[in-house]
């Protein structure tokens, strides 16, 4: 939003919203959800993680940092588009606490988890590691189930993120 906006009090659309997220947070790679809310649901479903970090902000990417995620609307701003899941803290988020699910049962994955224990765990998924640098340091995976793809990065050895698009 503009200064003028600030100024003035104006707020994003997530600043009316109350959090209420009664089973805690679930992300279900299955359906590829977010308690509940699938990839590609109206973006207004999303409303039991309540405001945003900053209501003020604009544009798209809508940032959860106590949640350790950020969710992104679409360009038109009518549906969930993105998910990502933090695994460190970077950029004051906390590393993602909630549930996840994949393949009918809940998983553990963290930041010292590995791209072998993430090809293991996603059984049936197409399956493909990359390394984004010379040197062997950043490297992310590409795993894909219908038209959504899951990406998890590592950096320095260690679980960076998961992008869910």
């Amino acid at each position: 939003m503009s200064f003028i906006d600030r100024i003035l009090g104006k707020k994003n659309r997530t600043a009316a919203w109350k959090r209420f997220v009664p089973h805690g947070l679930v992300v279900d790679f299955d359906d590829l959800s977010l308690c509940g809310v699938k990839l590609g649901s109206p973006f207004e479903s999303l409303h039991i993680l309540g405001p945003d970090d900053d209501p003020h902000a604009t544009g798209r990417v809508h940032r959860y940092t106590r949640l350790g995620l950020d969710v992104h609307e679409s360009d038109d701003g009518l549906k969930f588009e993105h998910l990502t899941l933090y695994m460190t803290d970077y950029a004051g988020h906390v590393p993602y606490a909630g549930r996840l699910e994949v393949c009918g049962r809940t998983v553990e994955i963290t930041r010292r988890t590995t791209p072998e224990q993430i090809a293991g765990m996603f059984e049936g998924w197409t399956y493909r590691l990359e390394k984004d640098d010379q040197d062997g340091s950043a490297m992310t995976a590409y795993l894909a189930l219908s038209r959504f793809d899951v990406q998890p990065s590592w950096e320095d050895g260690e679980l960076f993120d998961i992008e869910i698009a």
